[in-house]
């Protein structure tokens, strides 16, 4: 087994200047959401295409030459595809993830005992997935898609249509838009841990984790990126992917405060709390945000090489 890493936004970026393709980070972010880092989906890509027209040529024409991938994807990787697909499918449902034990109680084609931790090792050693325990546990491992490509072949290419010359585009601003972007973005996020780290100043070593409220809480929350840091600190991320700056309103700022409060009340942590924003663009200053926030990290940020 040969594990090769898919390109980073940096690298995406500098493949594309060679190719003379000129789109800007916005551009490029969009396209990453689509098509993650993978050398051989980005060499369709065409010059003087903006990325919604791209991803239209390569998804949703008569003839698009990624329609089909997904399941071809999985047949040359696995040799018992269907199983390695259905936790695929199962787990995407999940956008915080979901338990082994969870998944074990689900899975129709994965056969109890090694069988199902062997694939899920696999879809992990693959890139589809990560491994993670939550924060303030010491065992039950998640398991949470971070393939860019496969969450949005599950949202998008359900089953074979015929779609209009400017599907993608019309899409921009439906519900399932806005959902499938929050989750690409994330994932694409995690691709970028390192980055992420960089830009807010941590320069001591971390735990990576995700944590959510109990269900017994009327008052749920959830934490989607958590970095918990060795010089007794830890700093929370809101993920936003918004074209404009984000705004933090007031009610918002509740929603952030009742997290953080939820937070430290379930783990009983006593560690420095740090919110973080995670904004594609950009955060807008209001006294919430001057309030709550004590790092931004921008789509800029994300582009950085680690060289």
């Amino acid at each position: 087994k040969i594990k090769v890493d898919p390109f980073t936004l940096y690298e995406s970026e500098s493949y594309l200047k060679y190719r003379n393709i000129k789109l800007n980070q916005k551009q490029i972010t969009a396209i990453y959401m689509a098509l993650g880092g993978i050398p051989y989906y980005l060499n369709y890509l065409e010059r003087g295409l903006s990325a919604e027209q791209n991803i239209q040529k390569c998804f949703f024409d008569e003839h698009a030459p990624l329609n089909g991938e997904f399941k071809l994807l999985f047949e040359s990787l696995f040799t018992k595809a269907p199983a390695y697909i259905e936790i695929v499918r199962l787990i995407a449902k999940k956008n915080e993830g979901m338990s082994r034990s969870d998944i074990q109680k689900q899975v129709k084609l994965t056969s109890l005992g090694g069988y199902l931790s062997e694939r899920l090792q696999d879809l992990c050693m693959a890139g589809f997935f990560e491994e993670y325990i939550p924060f303030n546990k010491t065992h039950g491992e998640y398991y949470k898609v971070i393939d860019e490509f496969c969450l949005f072949n599950l949202s998008w290419l359900k089953e074979r249509k015929r779609y209009l010359d400017d599907y993608w585009l019309s899409q921009a601003h439906t519900a399932g838009f806005v959902a499938w972007s929050g989750f690409a973005f994330e994932a694409l996020c995690r691709k970028h841990i390192q980055q992420i780290a960089n830009a807010l100043k941590i320069k001591t070593s971390g735990v990576v984790s995700a944590w959510r409220s109990s269900k017994q809480v009327k008052s749920g929350a959830q934490i989607d990126l958590l970095i918990e840091r060795f010089d007794d600190t830890i700093t929370v991320c809101e993920i936003k992917f918004t074209e404009k700056p984000f705004k933090i309103d007031k009610a918002y700022a509740d929603v952030l405060k009742n997290k953080l409060k939820v937070f430290q009340e379930q783990t009983k942590t006593t560690k420095q709390l740090f919110l973080a924003m995670i904004a594609a663009g950009g955060l807008k200053e209001t006294m919430y945000s001057e309030e709550l926030v004590s790092s931004v990290v921008t789509l800029s940020d994300l582009f950085k090489s680690l060289t």
